[in-house]
Formats: structure tokens, sequence, C-alpha cells
């Protein structure tokens, strides 16, 4: 008398058993983007386009969500402090659109330093976090300094 099936009943039993058991524990294991932290981002810069000869940085526009104003950022150091995220990667994903970010600002003050920093000899240093997928900055902290840059030398003057 032969057995019903065989091996090929067995078989198939044991793929259904790992489809059914084993694929959804897999998929719980593996992280999801929706759960990942968002990104710590600082950007330091200068407001305005570049100063003649300056080589290299990025030429970016920062949004105000509130107000819905521009402003021109060149952007010549940027660190991701809480991931193995590179920068290079963010700054390649936002290019193409203008504004490059929106700024969120937690205080008023925060915006307000953005503006008063117009003048193109401050060093900015902007630092707030990133979904990634996202445009939106949530502002933690922004800092002004005198820019420490070789282009800080205006060429114009004596």
């Amino acid at each position: 008398m032969r057995s019903i099936g065989g091996w090929r009943t067995v078989r198939a039993a044991a793929a259904l058993w790992s489809a059914l058991v084993c694929v959804p524990v897999v998929a719980q294991i593996e992280p999801r983007s929706a759960l990942e932290p968002p990104d710590l981002l600082e950007m330091v810069g200068h407001p305005g386009k570049a100063f003649p000869g300056e080589t290299g940085g990025w030429e970016l526009t920062l949004g105000d969500r509130y107000k819905n104003r521009t402003f021109h950022f060149h952007l010549f150091r940027m660190r991701i402090l809480n991931s193995g995220r590179l920068p290079m990667d963010i700054l390649q994903a936002v290019e193409p659109y203008r504004p490059n970010f929106f700024l969120f600002p937690q205080q008023p003050a925060q915006m307000e330093a953005i503006e008063t920093a117009a003048a193109p000899r401050d060093q900015l240093t902007i630092t707030g976090y990133r979904r990634r997928g996202s445009r939106n900055l949530l502002l933690t902290k922004v800092e002004i300094a005198p820019l420490s840059t070789p282009a800080a030398k205006d060429p114009t003057a004596p």
C-alpha cells in the first residue's frame, strides 16, 4: 500500500508552516523606517550666497514656515550628531526642492536670530531635528558668531 502524498505533502506542510510562523517573526524584528528616531543636524554656514572666490559648500534656501519667507544660506559644514547617516545623503535628497528646508522654531527668538544674522560676515550654526524623507527642520539651537573661514576677509576691504 502506498502513502498518500508522501514526501511532497511533508515538504508542502513545512513550507506552509515556515511561511505562516517564521516570516511574521522576522518582519517584527527588522527595524521600520517609521520608527527611526529623527536625525539631529548641525549646519554651519553664513547667510546669503557664496562670497566671490569662495569655493565649495552648498547653496541652500531656508524657508520660514510661519511667515512665508525664504533665506539664502551658504553651507560649508554639516554633521549628523545622532546617527551614522552621511550629510551628503541628506543634501542630495533636498537639493531639487526650493526651499531646501522649512524651519520650525521652538521659540520666536530663534527665527529672529536668523533674521538678524543677515550680515554675510556672521557664521550661523543651525541645529535641529529632521525625519528621513522630510524637509521640515525643528530648530533646537541657533548660534551666531563672527565668520571664521578664509573667505571671511572681504576682498574689497583694504
